[in-house]
């Protein structure tokens, strides 16, 4: 699916990551999702996750104006995690707190941002 609006969810408590871009074909790219005023809290009840993860070369991603945050045990434990598969995403004023291991991590570069 392509051209997505996700507006003023609350995505929570989730196994693993509140929201993950899955590695896939071109073709199947969830390419222009645009998350906005969504709160994505306190997910990777499981043993651990991250609020948004992106495995995927999906462009014009954008997270916009969200609250990404860990409030409970630090399950969630990095607020945005990019695979090296990944593209960048376009961020815009979120508010990404309360991580235990940071707010957003690079697999690639294994650079940790707190």
């Amino acid at each position: 699916d392509t051209d997505m609006l996700f507006e003023e969810n609350h995505i929570y408590e989730n196994a693993s990551d509140g929201v993950n871009f899955r590695g896939e074909r071109a073709a199947n790219v969830p390419y222009r999702s645009i998350f906005i005023k969504n709160v994505v809290e306190n997910n990777g009840t499981k043993g651990g996750g991250y609020g948004f993860s992106f495995n995927s070369p999906a462009h014009d991603v954008v997270l916009k104006d969200n609250i990404i945050r860990d409030t409970k045990n630090g399950s969630q434990k990095v607020g945005i995690y990019y695979y090296k598969n990944s593209l960048p995403v376009k961020l815009e004023n979120n508010i990404n707190e309360g991580h235990p291991k940071g707010k957003i991590k690079h697999e690639k570069t294994f650079l940790w941002f707190k």
